[in-house]
């Protein structure tokens, strides 16, 4: 896909895929795995039990309904937990690497997120 694209999932667990541009991922209902793709993405997990995929030069996304204990952060080959920098930005948190920002967790603590939120993609 290009271009600025909104793709919606249907109740089960959905694998959803984002090309380049700034896309919509809404996983719905299931437990979903959201690979955003290049661009400022925004990323809907839904109910269930989701994935998000990081990676870097990716560009940031937002992660509207990260749930902590539920909810993961899929890790790319390139990047390990102590690489990361977990940061407080209001109410929400910035995860980045180095001066690349990978995502935006909206209404998140940053000390709530911990290595076991993460997981390899």
């Amino acid at each position: 896909m290009a271009g600025n694209d909104r793709v919606v999932g249907l109740a089960g667990n959905d694998t959803l895929l984002g090309g380049v541009g700034n896309d919509t991922l809404d996983g719905s209902i299931g437990d979903d795995q959201i690979f955003s793709g290049q661009g400022s993405d925004i990323a809907i997990g839904g109910k269930g039990r989701d994935r998000f995929a990081l990676d870097r030069g990716a560009g940031r996304d937002t992660i509207r309904d990260f749930s902590d204990r539920q909810d993961r952060l899929g890790l790319s080959k390139s990047l390990t937990f102590g690489k990361l920098d977990v940061i407080q930005q209001g109410r929400n948190t910035l995860i980045r690497v180095g001066n690349d920002p990978l995502a935006l967790l909206i209404g998140v603590q940053a000390n709530r997120i911990t290595a076991a939120d993460f997981t390899r993609v």
